[in-house]
């Protein structure tokens, strides 16, 4: 069994203690084969969650071996469903009743609480938050 890397603190000054071994939480995760000399090394491509950039890492030549690290040190986590991206995923009539119907109807609030700005902060709250079935109203 393979062991990730793990942090290293320090309890006092002179006595490090090993931290519990945690996890990576990504949200995008491959495993990439570049040859090398007619061989395949094996490297893991990943994006941590929050982050802008993918690193590349926990590398071998031996399959088993990155494959273990995957299933061990890290954890793939999908980013919740904004509103935004099940608009993306409708069919043009949800869109246009969505789009042009009241936001009161629609997004499932009391009152529009942007009655000034004619419902453009209220729908933008709306897209970034959370999707919720249960507040779709047909």
């Amino acid at each position: 069994m393979m062991e990730c890397m793990k942090s290293m603190a320090k309890k006092s000054q002179d006595e490090p203690v090993e931290m519990e071994n945690e996890r990576m939480k990504v949200s995008h995760l491959d495993i990439i084969v570049t040859m090398i000399d007619k061989k395949p090394y094996y490297e893991i491509k990943y994006k941590e969650i929050g982050s802008n950039h993918y690193s590349v890492g926990y590398s071998s030549y031996k399959l088993e071996n990155v494959l273990s690290w995957r299933d061990e040190c890290f954890e793939v986590v999908e980013k919740p469903q904004t509103n935004a991206d099940r608009i993306r995923s409708m069919t043009d009539e949800e869109l246009a009743e969505v789009l042009f119907g009241c936001c009161i109807e629609h997004m499932g609030v009391e009152e529009c609480s942007h009655p000034e700005e004619a419902c453009k902060s209220c729908v933008l709250d709306w897209l970034r938050a959370e999707s919720e079935e249960a507040t779709w109203k047909d």
